[in-house]
């Protein structure tokens, strides 16, 4: 899984030192992406056998949104791919937002999908 193993990794740790982890990931489109076996499904798959909370959004829409929600309280959100290049080496541009009510907007939206 290479990069994309160490933020899977500390999601799982943070997740088993007691802190609420809810994760949404596009649906896997195989045929999209290019891949026999799409990463989002290998990370699915991980996060749910680590007893996380993770979802995958519609097949009919692409989520291209990445977003934290920390604390019920802040938000992160941003163009960057959670991915070693992504983090590391892309030009990419991300918010940090404090604001209770986006925060609940953000999770009732969680909580409908199934």
């Amino acid at each position: 899984m290479g990069n994309l193993g160490f933020i899977l990794m500390d999601l799982i740790d943070t997740y088993k030192r007691g802190v609420d982890v809810h994760v949404i990931l596009d649906y896997p489109k195989p045929e999209y992406m290019g891949e026999e076996n799409p990463k989002n499904q290998e990370v699915y798959e991980k996060l749910k056998d680590a007893g996380i909370d993770v979802r995958f959004d519609s097949a009919e829409k692409k989520t291209h949104n990445k977003v934290l929600v920390i604390d019920r309280e802040i938000i992160i959100v941003g163009s960057h791919n959670y991915s070693f290049d992504g983090l590391k080496y892309n030009n990419e541009t991300s918010l940090l937002i404090r604001d209770r009510d986006r925060v609940k907007e953000l999770i009732e939206y969680f909580e409908q999908i199934k």
